[in-house]
Protein backbone atom coordinates (compact mmCIF):
# COMPACT_ATOMS: atom_id res chain seq x y z
CA UNK A 1 0.00 0.00 0.00
CA UNK A 2 1.49 3.55 -0.93
CA UNK A 3 2.03 6.69 1.24
CA UNK A 4 -0.17 9.21 0.46
CA UNK A 5 1.08 12.73 0.31
CA UNK A 6 -0.66 16.21 0.65
CA UNK A 7 -0.27 19.22 -1.28
CA UNK A 8 2.67 20.25 0.97
CA UNK A 9 4.75 17.14 0.38
CA UNK A 10 4.59 15.51 3.70
CA UNK A 11 3.38 12.27 3.76
CA UNK A 12 0.92 10.64 6.34
CA UNK A 13 3.67 9.18 8.27
CA UNK A 14 5.63 12.17 8.37
CA UNK A 15 2.30 13.81 9.39
CA UNK A 16 1.23 10.98 12.30
CA UNK A 17 4.77 11.36 13.83
CA UNK A 18 4.75 15.11 14.01
CA UNK A 19 1.98 14.54 15.79
CA UNK A 20 3.08 12.50 17.62
CA UNK A 21 5.96 14.34 18.61
CA UNK A 22 4.09 17.51 19.63
CA UNK A 23 1.76 15.32 21.63
CA UNK A 24 4.73 14.19 23.53
CA UNK A 25 6.03 17.80 23.91
CA UNK A 26 3.05 18.96 25.23
CA UNK A 27 2.26 15.96 27.25
CA UNK A 28 5.32 15.94 29.22
CA UNK A 29 4.88 19.88 30.21
CA UNK A 30 1.68 19.19 31.23
CA UNK A 31 2.84 16.66 33.13
CA UNK A 32 5.93 18.66 34.41
CA UNK A 33 3.35 21.56 35.28
CA UNK A 34 1.07 19.26 37.60
CA UNK A 35 3.91 17.74 39.25
CA UNK A 36 5.32 20.93 39.74
CA UNK A 37 1.90 22.69 41.12
CA UNK A 38 1.39 19.28 43.49
CA UNK A 39 4.97 18.94 44.93
CA UNK A 40 4.12 23.23 45.82
CA UNK A 41 0.76 22.73 46.88
CA UNK A 42 2.07 19.80 49.22
CA UNK A 43 4.78 22.21 50.53
CA UNK A 44 2.43 24.70 51.34
CA UNK A 45 0.64 22.53 53.39
CA UNK A 46 3.26 20.87 55.24
CA UNK A 47 4.16 24.56 56.39
CA UNK A 48 0.52 25.16 57.21
CA UNK A 49 0.61 22.35 59.90
CA UNK A 50 4.11 23.35 61.29
CA UNK A 51 2.58 26.87 61.90
CA UNK A 52 -0.67 25.56 63.30
CA UNK A 53 1.54 22.82 65.84
CA UNK A 54 3.32 26.05 66.98
CA UNK A 55 0.41 27.82 67.46
CA UNK A 56 -1.03 24.88 69.67
CA UNK A 57 2.11 24.18 71.47
CA UNK A 58 2.14 28.21 72.51
CA UNK A 59 -1.40 28.20 73.34
CA UNK A 60 -0.69 25.31 75.27
CA UNK A 61 2.77 26.59 77.29
CA UNK A 62 0.45 30.24 78.25
CA UNK A 63 -2.23 28.48 79.81
CA UNK A 64 0.13 26.28 81.69
CA UNK A 65 0.62 28.38 84.62
CA UNK A 66 2.22 27.40 87.89
CA UNK A 67 -0.37 27.13 91.16
CA UNK A 68 1.67 29.42 92.92
CA UNK A 69 0.92 32.42 90.53
CA UNK A 70 -2.64 31.50 90.11
CA UNK A 71 -2.99 31.37 94.76
CA UNK A 72 -1.35 34.59 94.14
CA UNK A 73 -4.18 36.10 91.63
CA UNK A 74 -6.75 34.08 93.27
CA UNK A 75 -6.14 36.04 96.79
CA UNK A 76 -5.91 39.36 94.94
CA UNK A 77 -9.04 39.06 92.97
CA UNK A 78 -10.30 37.98 96.72
CA UNK A 79 -9.74 41.45 98.26
CA UNK A 80 -9.85 43.44 95.08
CA UNK A 81 -13.77 45.02 95.51
CA UNK A 82 -12.36 45.46 99.50
CA UNK A 83 -12.22 48.60 101.26
CA UNK A 84 -9.08 49.78 102.91
CA UNK A 85 -9.32 50.59 106.90
CA UNK A 86 -5.97 52.57 107.93
CA UNK A 87 -4.97 53.27 111.92
CA UNK A 88 -2.34 55.52 112.12
CA UNK A 89 -2.24 56.34 115.96
CA UNK A 90 -2.20 52.79 116.26
CA UNK A 91 0.31 52.16 113.13
CA UNK A 92 -1.56 49.54 111.34
CA UNK A 93 -3.87 48.92 108.11
CA UNK A 94 -6.03 45.82 106.64
CA UNK A 95 -8.61 45.28 103.97
CA UNK A 96 -12.40 44.21 105.10
CA UNK A 97 -15.18 43.29 102.46
CA UNK A 98 -17.47 46.09 101.23
CA UNK A 99 -20.59 44.93 103.07
CA UNK A 100 -18.76 45.11 106.30
CA UNK A 101 -18.95 47.99 108.73
CA UNK A 102 -16.64 49.05 111.32
CA UNK A 103 -16.55 50.83 115.22
CA UNK A 104 -13.51 52.15 116.52
CA UNK A 105 -13.69 52.05 120.73
CA UNK A 106 -11.47 52.95 123.06
CA UNK A 107 -10.62 52.03 126.85
CA UNK A 108 -8.02 51.76 129.68
CA UNK A 109 -6.59 48.57 127.73
CA UNK A 110 -6.06 50.17 124.64
CA UNK A 111 -7.70 50.51 121.31
CA UNK A 112 -10.32 48.15 119.63
CA UNK A 113 -11.19 48.15 115.90
CA UNK A 114 -14.32 45.98 115.02
CA UNK A 115 -15.24 45.03 111.09
CA UNK A 116 -18.45 43.34 110.89
CA UNK A 117 -21.35 42.64 109.12
CA UNK A 118 -23.60 42.59 112.24
CA UNK A 119 -25.82 45.41 113.22
CA UNK A 120 -24.01 48.12 114.87
CA UNK A 121 -23.08 51.99 114.94
CA UNK A 122 -21.22 52.23 111.84
CA UNK A 123 -18.34 54.95 112.39
CA UNK A 124 -18.60 56.03 108.98
CA UNK A 125 -22.24 57.01 109.51
CA UNK A 126 -22.54 57.79 113.04
CA UNK A 127 -26.13 56.37 114.56
CA UNK A 128 -26.91 53.74 112.33
CA UNK A 129 -27.16 49.95 112.66
CA UNK A 130 -26.80 47.90 109.76
CA UNK A 131 -25.96 44.47 108.65
CA UNK A 132 -27.42 41.03 109.14
CA UNK A 133 -28.57 39.78 112.82
CA UNK A 134 -26.43 36.38 111.78
CA UNK A 135 -22.84 38.85 111.97
CA UNK A 136 -19.50 37.46 111.40
CA UNK A 137 -17.12 40.06 113.10
CA UNK A 138 -13.57 40.94 113.80
CA UNK A 139 -12.01 42.88 116.24
CA UNK A 140 -8.38 44.14 115.92
CA UNK A 141 -6.94 45.50 119.48
CA UNK A 142 -3.78 47.37 120.06
CA UNK A 143 -3.26 47.20 124.05
CA UNK A 144 -0.18 47.07 126.18
CA UNK A 145 -2.19 44.25 128.62
CA UNK A 146 -0.56 40.38 128.14
CA UNK A 147 -3.18 37.76 126.15
CA UNK A 148 -2.69 34.50 127.11
CA UNK A 149 -3.88 32.18 124.44
CA UNK A 150 -2.59 28.79 126.13
CA UNK A 151 -5.58 27.54 127.91
CA UNK A 152 -8.74 26.78 125.11
CA UNK A 153 -6.44 25.94 122.36
CA UNK A 154 -7.60 23.60 120.07
CA UNK A 155 -5.06 23.24 117.83
CA UNK A 156 -3.24 26.37 115.23
CA UNK A 157 -1.82 27.40 112.11
CA UNK A 158 -0.38 30.11 110.30
CA UNK A 159 -1.53 33.07 107.78
CA UNK A 160 1.97 34.64 106.52
CA UNK A 161 3.58 35.25 109.21
CA UNK A 162 0.62 35.55 111.99
CA UNK A 163 -0.31 32.21 113.93
CA UNK A 164 -4.07 31.42 114.55
CA UNK A 165 -5.30 29.34 116.99
CA UNK A 166 -8.58 28.13 117.36
CA UNK A 167 -10.34 28.06 120.79
CA UNK A 168 -12.42 26.04 122.23
CA UNK A 169 -15.60 27.08 124.74
CA UNK A 170 -13.47 25.81 127.65
CA UNK A 171 -10.24 23.89 128.54
CA UNK A 172 -10.39 20.87 127.55
CA UNK A 173 -13.08 21.30 125.25
CA UNK A 174 -12.95 20.63 121.38
CA UNK A 175 -15.51 22.44 120.63
CA UNK A 176 -14.82 25.77 118.72
CA UNK A 177 -16.03 28.43 120.10
CA UNK A 178 -13.37 31.28 117.81
CA UNK A 179 -10.23 32.27 116.43
CA UNK A 180 -7.28 34.17 118.00
CA UNK A 181 -3.92 35.76 116.84
CA UNK A 182 -1.37 37.80 119.44
CA UNK A 183 0.76 40.12 117.18
CA UNK A 184 3.83 41.44 119.69
CA UNK A 185 4.65 44.56 117.37
CA UNK A 186 5.98 48.48 118.34
CA UNK A 187 5.68 48.35 121.89
CA UNK A 188 1.89 46.96 121.75
CA UNK A 189 0.44 43.67 121.85
CA UNK A 190 -2.36 43.27 118.90
CA UNK A 191 -5.02 40.97 119.46
CA UNK A 192 -6.83 39.98 116.39
CA UNK A 193 -9.89 37.89 117.33
CA UNK A 194 -13.70 36.30 116.44
CA UNK A 195 -16.02 34.71 117.58
CA UNK A 196 -17.35 31.70 115.93
CA UNK A 197 -20.68 32.92 114.63
CA UNK A 198 -24.19 31.14 115.63
CA UNK A 199 -25.28 30.07 112.56
CA UNK A 200 -23.97 26.98 111.17
CA UNK A 201 -24.54 28.07 107.81
CA UNK A 202 -22.25 31.45 108.05
CA UNK A 203 -19.20 29.30 109.56
CA UNK A 204 -17.24 28.11 106.27
CA UNK A 205 -17.91 32.16 105.23
CA UNK A 206 -16.65 33.12 108.89
CA UNK A 207 -13.23 31.24 108.30
CA UNK A 208 -12.63 32.48 104.83
CA UNK A 209 -12.83 36.15 105.52
CA UNK A 210 -10.83 35.86 108.99
CA UNK A 211 -7.90 34.25 107.52
CA UNK A 212 -8.45 36.62 104.08
CA UNK A 213 -8.69 39.92 106.63
CA UNK A 214 -5.84 38.65 108.60
CA UNK A 215 -3.65 38.36 105.60
CA UNK A 216 -3.71 41.54 104.51
CA UNK A 217 -3.19 43.32 108.18
CA UNK A 218 0.06 45.26 107.45
CA UNK A 219 2.28 47.76 109.98
CA UNK A 220 3.79 50.87 109.35
CA UNK A 221 5.57 51.26 112.73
Amino acid sequence: MEETTNKSGMSTGMIIGIAVIVAIVFGGGAYAYVNNKAEKEKKDLKAQITELQSQVSSATTATTVPSSATSATTATDATASWKTYTNSSSGFSLKYPSNYYYKESTNASGQTVEFSNYAIVDNSEPGSAKGDQFGIFVEIQATNASNDTTAGRIDSYKIGDYTVYNMATESGSTTLNGKITVINKTGNTFVVHSDKPSSDSALADWKSKFDTILSTLQFSK
